[in-house]
């Protein structure tokens, strides 16, 4: 009976989970510790999107997030309106560097990019 109440619990679980959906003015934001920064000498962060290959984005300026995990900043993207991606589920990846090498890449996160439309122009009555 055990088994059963957990193999439902998880079912349930795995059922309402949400991939979020993203915009043209949406930002991939990651967060990482302060103590690591310093400790490992940090000299930039790379992106990855779906499977292609990382690119640098340098150090962002932190922004302010509720979310944010004690101890840690977060760190911007570039807004995907710029990249150019296609409208479909997508992933990104991030990663930190130093003068020695970059380390293991973050698991991807997975959303799906569906850009809104621009604003409507000339309205009037005919």
């Amino acid at each position: 009976m055990k088994r059963l109440a957990w193999l439902l619990l998880f079912a349930s679980s795995a059922a309402f989970a949400q991939v979020p959906v993203a915009t043209q003015n949406s930002v991939p934001v990651f967060d990482y510790l302060i103590v690591d920064f310093t400790a490992f000498s940090v000299t930039r962060f790379e992106m990855q999107l779906d499977s292609g290959t990382f690119a640098s984005i340098g150090v962002p300026a932190t922004t302010d997030d509720v979310k944010t995990l004690v101890g840690a900043h977060p760190y911007p993207g570039p807004k995907l309106g710029t990249l150019g991606m296609s409208v479909g589920s997508h992933t990104f990846a991030s990663r930190a560097c130093n003068a020695g090498g970059c380390g293991i890449a973050s698991a991807p996160l997975a959303f799906t990019y569906a850009p809104i439309p621009n604003a409507t122009a000339n309205q009037r009555l005919q």
